[in-house]
């Protein structure tokens, strides 16, 4: 019996909804619907079907951003922060760039790294006590992270509006109380498929993020078929993949620094 509801409860949480101890299903407002609220654009004059329309789906295209954010130190592995200043306006327009560049080479799916807007804080994981990222970088980063609604988010959703193409967003969400390792999935129509949060930020991630919940790990269906998303360490989970797997994907979107 213990079993027969822990599927019940996965099947209910991955569907968006809360279930009850008697078996009953509370349906709830999404992420995904609540960031669709505060998102003002400018809409467009197709529907994605009729977007959807003009393209070769037995050629489909994924662009994967391979360029970093603004002022990011490289290399990859270098976690000197000295001196450098995140930017995520710049961000924004450099990202309003890719997509633009990922359209005209005719990609119908552009996707960004894990926390990409404003930047992946490689000086997050270090064993030194006190980690001296906190003490000179977070406040800079709290600044930086982006929030839902807001001017730079809606000139992101208006850039897959103009360029008619599905965006993979990841980015560390602020909003009035926590920040959240964030991904979210906008249709060529501007509309907000998939907003959720990493269910649990992996070792040190922990002390600047806070956790998701289950229920926000879910695929869609679109006009060229089923899309879902997970951030890095996620991957690594059974009880995240179980989930995710379950609800036959045939494009995965996966996040990585």
């Amino acid at each position: 019996m213990k079993f027969q509801l822990g599927l019940v409860a996965l099947t209910a949480l991955a569907a968006g909804s809360t279930a009850l101890p008697n078996g009953r299903v509370r349906q709830r407002r999404s992420l995904s619907e609540q960031a669709s609220l505060l998102t003002t654009i400018t809409p467009s004059n197709q529907t994605v079907a009729e977007i959807v329309a003009g393209w070769d789906l037995e050629n489909l295209t994924v662009a994967a951003v391979r360029v970093p954010p603004v002022n990011w130190p490289l290399p990859m592995m270098n976690k000197d922060w000295d001196g450098v200043k995140l930017d995520l306006n710049g961000t924004v327009e450099l990202g309003i760039r890719l997509i633009q560049q990922a359209a005209a080479a005719n990609s119908r799916v552009i996707h960004f790294p894990e926390v990409w807007f404003p930047g992946y804080p490689k000086g997050i994981i270090n064993s030194d006590v006190p980690n001296p990222w906190f003490e000179y970088h977070v406040k800079d980063y709290i600044e930086n992270s982006l929030v839902v609604g807001s001017d730079n988010w809606n000139k992101l959703v208006q850039a897959a509006v103009d360029n008619r193409i599905y965006v993979g967003l990841s980015f560390s969400e602020k909003d009035a109380a926590h920040l959240y390792m964030a991904q979210s999935l906008i249709a060529p129509d501007g509309e907000i498929l998939i907003h959720r949060h990493k269910l649990r930020p992996s070792a040190q991630e922990r002390d600047l993020w806070t956790d998701g919940k289950l229920d926000q790990i879910y695929a869609v269906s679109t006009p060229i078929g089923r899309i879902g998303m997970l951030s890095c360490g996620e991957h690594t989970t059974p009880e995240v993949t179980f989930i995710m797997q379950s609800q036959t994907e045939d494009i995965h979107l996966g996040s990585w620094p």
